[in-house]
This record gives C-alpha cells, structure tokens and sequence, in this order.
C-alpha cells in the first residue's frame, strides 16, 4: 500500500530540506526519505530503507519513488536496499533533476526570457517532474512561472471563484501551502502581468560513464553508433539515422534546417551533428568509415537574403568571396554562425545547375551545398548539448579536493569537515565538504567582519548555531582579521577586527562564542550594522588585504526600534527608523564602492514574501550577487561553510 501511496503522486508525504551547498544527489543520499540510512561513494550511493518488500518489482518501486536518481540495483526483504548512480552534474546551487539543471530565477512579469542566459523556462512534461519539483521546492517557494501551456501536461484551474478568459493567461505552479487539503503542485492560470519567480532549467553535464552507457544501448538497439574527439578534445558519441530526410521550408529559398533537429530528440539532449562537433575534418573522416557511405543532412544552409539567378551550368568563379558572408551553421538553439573556410570541400559551394537551387548544406567529406529536396540520412550526437563535454569521475570533486586513488580527498585531509566535528558531519561522505581555504589561497590574509542576528525572531538554538559557526569558519580560513558585530536595533561591534592567531583576539572569541546571551532586541536594522561594519574595516590599512563582511538575517523586522523609555532613545539618535530600507541599501551600496565584498546569507523565505522585500535585497547584493540561502538556523552547517569560503577564499 505504502508504494502505491507513493506512486500516486501524494507528494506532501516527502519533506526535504536540501543542504544549501551540497548537490540533490549528496543531500538525497545523507538525508533519504522515509528514515532511510544512505553510504556515498564516488557517482554511487547505498540506502538501506527500514521496510518490507517481497519481490524485487516492489523493491525497485520504492527505489523510484523515493529518489529522482538511477536506480542500478535494488534489494527486496527487510530491509529493502536501493543503490543510485550519479549520471550528470550540476551546478551547487542548481536542483540536479534527471538530465536538466533547476533553478528558480528572477520575480518578474511572466517573460520567455525571464530565466537568463544559458537558461530557459522549463516546461514540466510528466507526473515525475512534477512530483520531485514540488518536493525539492516546496519549502522555499510558494508558486512561480512555468512555461507549460494550456493543453500541456499540466491542468490549470482557475485561482479564484469567478470563471475567467484564460486565453490571454500563463501557467503557474503552485508548490507552497500550509492546507493540508490541498496538494502541493496544483497549477493555475494567472494573468502574465503579475510578479511571480520563474522555473528555468539548463541541460546538466553527464559523465562520461553516463554518455557510453548511451551509446552502447543505442549500439544494443541496432543503431550504429561510434565515438569521435570533439572540440573540447573529448570523446562524444555518434549515431547514424538511416532516415532519409528532405529539407522543408515555405519556399524554395527558404529552408527550414532547424526542424531536422526532430529526428535527434528521441536521444537525451539529442541534436543533428555537424563539422563543428570534431576536433577536425579529420576525426570526421574517420568516424564516416563506421557508417554507410554517402552524404548526410545537417543544420547549415544559405542565406536566405542570398539571390543567384543561375544562367550557365557551371560553377560561379565568385563564390569564394560568397563562402564566409552567405552560409549559415544554425545549432540546436537555433543561434546563427558563419561556416569556416576550412569545413568546405574543394571546389564547393558549387551552385551547380539543379531542378532545384542548392540552398542547403550536407556532409560529405566536408561541406557540400545540396538542393533542399534531397533525401539524406544524418547523423546525431547526444548526451551533453554541443556546447558541454562529458565528465570525468575526478571532477565531482570540490574546489578543495583532489581525485586521489579512485575516490575525492581534501587537499588537506585534516580539514574534512566530517574529521573536524565527527558529532554533527561524521555520517558526511568523504571531501563532500573541505573546510579550508586550500592551496596558496591559504597564504592570503582576509577581513572580515560577522555580522550575526541577535533578534527575538531568532530561536535559541538558532543563535547557538551561528556562534559555533562563526568558529567553523575562522579556523576553516587561516590567515584572517576577524570582528563580530551583533545585529539588533542599536547593532553594535562585539568584538572589534583582530588577527585571529594573536591569543588574546582568540581569547577574547572563544570566551564570546560560550558566553553570548542569546535575544535581547525585538527590532533590527541592518543599515547601521553595515556602516558600524564598514567602519571596522577601514581600520585595516593594508590595500592588499581582501575585505568582506558577511552578514546572516533572516530579515524581519528592518528598522531602529527607539522604544518608550527615553534612555534608548540615544541608541537611533544617528540615522531615522528606516522602514523601506533605504539607509541599508545606501551604506550596502558604499560597501560594493569601497572595494569590499558583501556575502549575504538570507535565513528563510522573508525576502520572497513580498515585492518590497525581495527587491531591496537584490540591491543590496547587486542583483543576488553572493547571496546563500538557507532554510533554517539550525541548517547553518558545514554546506555554508563552504559556500562563504568560495567566496572570500578567492584570490585578492
């Protein structure tokens, strides 16, 4: 019953909070659903999950149902075993889901274009992407854009009680709720205007164990299939497609390549394949004696501006000049580029006498111009889009680890995170986090001033958090000039910047992080902490020093809370309430000019609640810039470390 339930789709049994700066795959495997206990190694994790199944289809039905990842063998009994695979990669911030890289981008009007470069809005197409999306972003936000339409896969309803004309509305998804009654994941139709996040996704980066097992499964289905060296000097698959293909268009100057690239979208990323895609004609030549002989389609025509009124059967003497201006490669995108001289073969274009005008280009040795009507198979390539290779096991690692003896090492092995506090990051895999500024990074002296939240919205063991990691991370860099200041109404300097090695500085800290009361403000504001912050800061004279102030808030509560009893009032007497944020905004803006970086680590979802809110910090962190996210309090742990020290550890 229990997989059924699953299977169903009732994604409000799965709660997740994935770690701010470990991949989906590292956070599924440390922390799996349903109490399950996980072992990482390598691209492979083990969970053993505390339930009965008694036949390896029920084993492997909860094996699905419980990960978005590979399942490469499952276990039935009890207890029941499940073993992923790691196929592709993503960025750290990204959600890794199947092939595609997600990410929640920009609270706009709803726009195609809202999700940025190398980003496009992603349209979910089936109850697993809209399950797992649902699950992985249900904690931090409460709907946003897609970019399904109306007779997609999902079925909008209207939001409110009046019938409205959707013809002119978008889809939106809806993912954050407190009714228990309704699921999480209901679309709706909204009109465009309104301000919502966009869902974008990117096609994510597959190992190169990932793009092999493709090929040799279309090799299995009676594809022929190769391996050639492309631009990036790594090896991508080819398969051949004996579909004999024409070019259409609406008229016989105007070719449409791009629709070849239907043929190929049956493969994961699949695209038609051109000259650009090898290291050199060459390697191309040699991949053709694996595939039957002739000429094969690609996406690469003439211009269609590009007039020749043809009036003898023998090539045009001016076509060299012709060659570089009048022939276009289109990619899967279809993003125009020029053809490079070297990719023609002698002699052609030809523009030969034809029934009909050479308008396209085929393959051959090289580049041969083609009249559209001809039918010809192509040739596809898949498993990373043209524009990424495949990857290496080695480069899983983090930036400040080492592919050593089949498995990731910190450079330092002492700085792992799972040696350094056994009690909370023991169950931690290997190098998964490597507390140290690494290599001759480490050389380098920082500043950085703390600025931690002191307030009543933050809980006890909240605030007990943040001390310890304040130490996680100064001992984490080395070589720092650290001070503390203490976020409140009146946000004053704790403990002034000092050299974290002097004995008395490292004294008078250790003594701070016992001993700090914990919440005695209601109010905040963040405007005179980074100006008391900058202040500190400008005493370190050295100009080759680095200087950051790291700030974490989970932003309630912004002003100067002068009080009724007049002995505080002296505590606001240098700058006014400040409601709307613009006190911060201004001194958060002399940080960025001064030079200093600002890291911003934004504790829960204040910020998305309103417009306001959300875009007062995207000025004060000028457009997200080194902004982290974080759920909760108690979730500040070794992932922020991390992700702070790939910040302030780079060169300065």
């Amino acid at each position: 019953m229990f997989v059924k339930v699953l299977l169903a789709g009732y994604i409000h049994l799965l709660h997740i909070y994935l770690l701010s700066h470990a991949g989906t795959f590292e956070t599924l495997c440390i922390t799996p659903f349903q109490f399950g206990k996980g072992e990482l190694k390598g691209l492979e994790c083990k969970v053993t999950y505390q339930m009965q199944t008694n036949s390896e289809a029920a084993a492997k039905d909860v094996c699905e149902a419980l990960s978005p990842f590979d399942v490469q063998k499952s276990t039935a009994g009890f207890p029941t075993t499940c073993t992923y695979e790691k196929t592709h990669q993503c960025k750290i911030q990204e959600i890794s889901l199947y092939d595609y890289c997600i990410v929640v981008k920009n609270r706009t009007e709803f726009s195609p274009e809202a999700c940025g470069e190398n980003y496009t809005l992603f349209t979910i197409q089936n109850q697993a992407e809209h399950k797992w999306i649902s699950v992985f972003l249900h904690t931090q936000y409460f709907e946003f854009w897609t970019g399904n339409e109306k007779d997609g896969y999902l079925k909008p309803s209207s939001s409110g009680q009046v019938k409205l004309d959707t013809s002119s509305m978008r889809i939106k998804l809806r993912v954050g709720t407190a009714i228990e009654d309704v699921r999480k994941g209901k679309a709706y139709f909204e009109l465009p205007q309104k301000k919502l996040f966009h869902l974008c996704a990117r096609p994510a980066q597959a190992f190169m164990s990932t793009v092999n097992q493709m090929r040799e499964t279309f090799q299995a289905l009676g594809l022929t299939s190769g391996q050639a060296t492309d631009h990036f000097n790594k090896s991508r698959p080819f398969t051949y497609m004996s579909l004999m293909l024409p070019v259409a268009g609406v008229a016989k100057y105007y070719p449409d390549v791009h629709r070849l690239q239907e043929a190929c979208k049956l493969m994961p990323h699949g695209y038609v394949a051109s000259l650009n895609d090898y290291i050199d004609n060459k390697e191309f030549e040699s991949l053709r004696t694996m595939f039957p002989h002739g000429s094969y389609r690609t996406t690469a025509a003439r211009n269609p501006i590009f007039y020749i009124i043809q009036k003898k059967c023998h090539r045009d003497p001016n076509q060299d000049v012709y060659k570089s201006s009048n022939y276009w490669y289109y990619d899967p995108s279809n993003v125009s580029a020029m053809i490079l001289e070297e990719h023609w073969e002698n002699q052609y274009p030809s523009l030969l006498c034809s029934d009909m005008p050479r308008t396209t280009i085929a393959m051959r040795r090289a580049y041969v111009d083609m009249p559209a009507f001809a039918r010809l198979a192509l040739i596809c390539s898949y498993g990373n889009p043209p524009n990424l290779p495949p990857l290496r096991p080695e480069e899983q690692c983090s930036k400040r680890a080492i592919y050593k003896n089949g498995k990731c090492q910190c450079v330092d092995p002492k700085k792992d995170a799972k040696i350094l506090d056994p009690v909370h990051y023991g169950h931690y895999p290997e190098a998964l986090f490597c507390l140290d500024c690494g290599g001759v990074d480490n050389a380098e002296t920082r500043a950085v001033v703390f600025i931690v939240d002191n307030t009543d919205s933050v809980p006890r063991s909240g605030w007990d958090r943040q001390k310890l990691w304040l130490k996680e991370i100064v001992d984490a860099v080395g070589n720092i000039q650290a001070g503390v200041m203490v976020l409140r109404f009146d946000s004053y300097v704790s403990i002034n910047v000092g050299d974290s090695k002097n004995p008395d500085w490292r004294r008078e800290f250790d003594n701070w992080v016992a001993t700090h009361k914990w919440a005695d403000a209601y109010d905040r504001h963040v405007g005179i902490a980074f100006r008391r912050a900058i202040e500190e800061l400008d005493k370190v004279q050295d100009p080759k020093i680095g200087k950051y102030v790291v700030f974490i808030s989970d932003g309630h509560s912004d002003k100067c809370w002068r009080g009724v009893l007049p002995f505080l009032w002296d505590r606001c007497k240098d700058v006014r309430t400040d409601p709307s944020g613009q006190y911060e905004i201004e001194m958060a803006n002399k940080i960025w000019d001064k030079g200093y970086k600002l890291v911003y680590i934004m504790v829960g979802n204040y910020y998305l609640e309103d417009e306001h809110a959300s875009k007062k910090v995207e000025q004060v962190t000028r457009g997200f810039s080194n902004l982290i996210r974080v759920a909760r309090y108690d979730m500040i742990d070794a992932s922020i470390t991390e992700a702070v020290l790939n910040i302030i550890c780079r060169n300065v």
